[in-house]
């Protein structure tokens, strides 16, 4: 059973005589802290100002007392316990709900806290299940740290974290900060942060254009050096509010690996907020790095292990580093993908050149229909005479992203993994165990038919559940599915004729998942 929520009716008690559990009542009085906070700076700001227009100010405070009201509620009507086979959670007063995940089926106790909690010395706890759906976490906000450690070794039995235990992977380096402040987000935190500063200055009678206007005269500036500056200077403020959210979030960052038998491969960061993930072992089934176009240039990569229990969408558990070099996650794949063989490390099988001159044909074809469209419509007056052209000059553009998609494919195996690559805009590196795969999908086209090509897909119960090596080689193919999993598809392979086949779907090989 997930950790799904149902109500009193279709609850089903487990029988246990195991006593609830209230949360840690440190929690009410951090919570009357800030609810005394909150209201105070309302009644403050109303007492300094009573002529102003405090709207704003209200209504933070408002949403700060009904937060912190809503937060004993929670206190006052949650409870849980740790039966023999299930753990739970009930909410709720009039309309009680209920929570309940079988033990067997966790797959991490994780840990976070923010700055309220950790000076009350307290964390919340995530319980995941595992199920890759995002209600199979649920939460038990707050708790003291030794009833944390409790429940941990209770949970996951085999995860002892001392620090003479652990290996440490890789550490935070303070010139990522760099490589996580240039992004196109930094134009939108910018816009946020001078929405609220000029919002701010508007309730005490500034406005802050004409303050900026005022300036720019005094300073003597035309109209294209205001431009210029106030783009350098929206940029330099998104990339200074990056750089802060990048410190606040990775501060004392660690990847860290367990040397028990069993042990699990834990991440700790946090500056005002922290939080510690455990992922087990035993369930890692591989290794996946992203490295989108803009940051493939810049040698960088988005990290995330292939594991059960876990989907991708779950950032916090699914990623292992913030975006750094790739070397530095290549190199974290050798703790992840512990033993002889390092699969990122092995040479890609190049695909056949058909797949690229299908690329190149394709970016032809598609920006010539574009273009056609668009000079039907400058026929009927609807664009401007020169819009047709645009795909035109774009064409070179296309070629470009052709090639690089080309040159991107690969897969080969290696030892007990395998390993697919793809990806023009965003070149995804996937290493898995062969035992992880649960079947595959081979798709092939009236082009590919021709060309002799065909795409493999990877089904698994792990991470996004398939992977995929667009246009292999007929016999590249099915040597990848035969020498993945040997014995399961040679009789399929035997009887199939590649060069009349459509659509292939095998299921069920490899080992357990």
């Amino acid at each position: 059973m997930s950790a799904a929520a149902v109500d009193e009716e279709t609850y089903v008690p487990t029988g246990s005589t195991v006593e609830w559990s209230r949360l840690d009542i440190r929690v009410v009085w951090v919570n009357l802290i800030a609810f005394l906070l909150s209201l105070g700076s309302g009644i403050t700001g109303l007492i300094m100002y009573p002529d102003g227009e405090l709207w704003p100010l209200l209504i933070a405070c408002a949403a700060g007392v009904i937060g912190t009201v809503v937060d004993l509620w929670r206190w006052f009507t949650t409870s849980y316990r740790i039966t023999e086979t299930h753990v739970e959670k009930r909410t709720g007063v009039l309309r009680k709900e209920f929570r309940q995940v079988a033990r067997e089926r966790v797959r991490s106790v994780d840990t976070s806290a923010k700055l309220r909690h950790r000076l009350a010395k307290l964390r919340i706890v995530h319980i995941a299940a595992g199920d890759t759906r995002m209600h199979s976490t649920f939460t038990l906000n707050a708790l003291r740290k030794d009833a944390v450690v409790d429940i941990r070794r209770e949970l996951v039995p085999e995860h002892v974290e001392t620090n003479d235990n652990e290996i440490v992977v890789s550490r935070v380096r303070w010139w990522w900060i760099f490589y996580n402040m240039f992004q196109f987000w930094a134009i939108l935190a910018a816009g946020f942060l001078m929405w609220a500063v000029y919002w701010g200055l508007e309730e005490f009678g500034v406005n802050l254009f004409d303050v900026l206007d005022h300036l720019r005269e005094d300073a003597g500036f035309g109209l294209g050096w205001t431009i210029a500056i106030a783009v350098l200077a929206t940029l330099m403020l998104g990339w200074a509010a990056l750089a802060a959210e990048f410190i606040g979030k990775y501060w004392a960052f660690e990847l860290v690996r367990t040397k028990d038998e069993g042990g699990a491969l834990l991440t700790r960061h946090g500056l005002f907020s922290t939080h510690t993930v455990h992922r087990d072992e035993s369930r890692i089934r591989g290794i996946h790095i992203y490295e989108p176009l803009v940051l493939r240039f810049m040698r960088l990569a988005e990290t995330t292990v292939v594991t059960t229990g876990i989907h991708p969408l779950q950032k916090e558990s699914a990623h292992i580093l913030p975006r750094c070099p790739v070397s530095e996650a290549r190199n974290a794949a050798k703790f992840v993908l512990p033993g002889d063989v390092q699969p990122l490390e092995a040479p890609l099988l190049r695909h056949p050149l058909s797949a690229l001159r299908q690329r190149l044909i394709r970016a032809t074809y598609e920006s010539a229909i574009v273009a056609g469209l668009l000079y039907w419509l400058v026929a009927t007056d609807v664009f401007a005479e020169w819009v047709w052209q645009i795909p035109v000059w774009t064409l070179p553009l296309a070629w470009t992203l052709a090639v690089v998609d080309y040159f991107t494919l690969g897969h080969t195996l290696a030892g007990p993994y395998l390993v697919v690559r793809s990806g023009a805009v965003g070149r995804a590196t996937t290493a898995l165990q062969t035992r992880a795969v649960a079947g595959w999908t081979l798709h092939q086209t009236f082009i590919q038919r021709i060309g002799k090509r065909m795409t493999i897909e990877v089904l698994t119960a792990a991470g996004h559940r398939h992977y995929r090596a667009p246009d292999a080689g007929v016999q590249q193919a099915l040597a990848f599915v035969s020498g993945a999993t040997p014995g399961y598809t040679t009789a399929f392979i035997e009887k199939t004729a590649p060069a009349d086949q459509g659509n292939v779907t095998t299921g069920g090989c490899g080992g357990g998942t």
